[in-house]
C-alpha cells in the first residue's frame, strides 16, 4: 500500500523518510518506551487518509500497520493491543 510516497505493509514497520516527517500530523501519548519512543498515530497530508498507528520518537516514525482509524486514539488503542 502506498501512502504519500511511503510503502506500508503489515509484515514490518514502515519508516517515514526524514525529509517527509514535517508533512505528517503526529499524535503521541504516554511515557517514553524502551527505544525512546511513544505510542502514537500519524496522518498523512492527503485528507483522504485516516490515522495510522505508529511508534514516534524525536528522530523517526515507524508506521505499524496498513490499517487506519478515524481518530488517533483508536489507532493508539490498536497499537497497544497489538503489543
Amino acid at each position: 500500500m502506498q501512502v504519500n510516497n511511503v510503502t506500508l505493509n503489515n509484515q514490518t514497520p514502515s519508516a517515514i523518510p526524514s525529509g517527509q516527517l514535517y508533512c505528517w500530523t503526529k499524535y503521541s501519548i504516554g511515557k517514553r518506551r524502551g527505544g525512546n519512543y511513544r505510542y502514537g498515530a500519524v496522518k498523512p497530508p492527503n485528507p483522504a487518509h485516516d490515522w495510522f498507528p505508529a511508534a514516534i520518537s524525536p528522530d523517526w516514525i515507524l508506521i505499524a500497520s496498513t490499517d487506519s482509524f478515524s481518530t488517533p486514539e483508536k489507532a493508539v488503542q490498536w497499537l497497544r493491543a497489538a503489543g
